[in-house]
């Protein structure tokens, strides 16, 4: 697709949210230095902007996650910073009614740091699974209530995951198939880490 405006540049490991007709690019690596800078590309226009942000942006990271939570907050968490395996478990919050970005304070079970993980929004629910950091893959999924900014762990396994999945398919097919979904997602995506790992 051509496109008009300054964009990112060549990069890997990046994170993109689809809000509206916008796509919003944060960070990756261009293969020598990880970045940490903001890219929108309107794909109606086709226009790549660079919008000047408020607040102190997450540092420069790959293999992070970035994630909408209701339709005016991103959620950037984890992901490889720079330097020798260095593996980040801190969160950061772009408002993007004013593009401001936070670190809010959380409590609870906080995750291990990690990369490579992936994350998906359940209403005000942000959950997150798998990763590694270097010397192990994770298998738990952690879950941040982004009301009280609290974090939880709640299943240990991608079978839990699966028993969890059955129990609750019809309640979730009723409600929201987006939802049946995500949990497949979450499911397919631990399948796949332990398959790897037992290699």
């Amino acid at each position: 697709m051509a496109t008009t405006g300054q964009g990112p540049g060549p990069r890997d490991s990046h994170s993109a949210v689809l809000v509206g007709r916008q796509m919003i690019v944060f960070g990756g690596t261009n293969g020598s230095k990880k970045a940490n800078d903001l890219h929108v590309l309107d794909l109606g226009t086709k226009e790549w902007m660079s919008p000047e942000c408020k607040g102190n942006p997450p540092s420069p990271r790959e293999s992070h996650t970035a994630t909408l939570i209701g339709d005016d907050k991103i959620m950037v968490f984890g992901g490889s910073g720079e330097g020798e395996a260095n593996y980040l478990n801190d969160l950061h919050v772009l408002d993007l009614k004013s593009m401001r970005w936070t670190s809010p304070e959380v409590k609870g079970s906080i995750p291990a740091a990690r990369d490579s993980h992936s994350a998906v929004a359940i209403g005000s629910k942000l959950f997150v699974y798998g990763g590694d950091r270097g010397d192990r893959f994770h298998g738990d999924v952690d879950v941040l209530d982004t009301d009280t900014m609290t974090w939880t762990k709640v299943l240990a396994s991608p079978y839990s995951i699966l028993r969890l999945w059955f129990h609750n398919s019809k309640v979730f097919l009723k409600k929201n198939l987006c939802k049946c979904s995500a949990m497949i997602l979450i499911f397919l995506t631990a399948c796949c880490s332990r398959i790897c790992a037992r290699r």
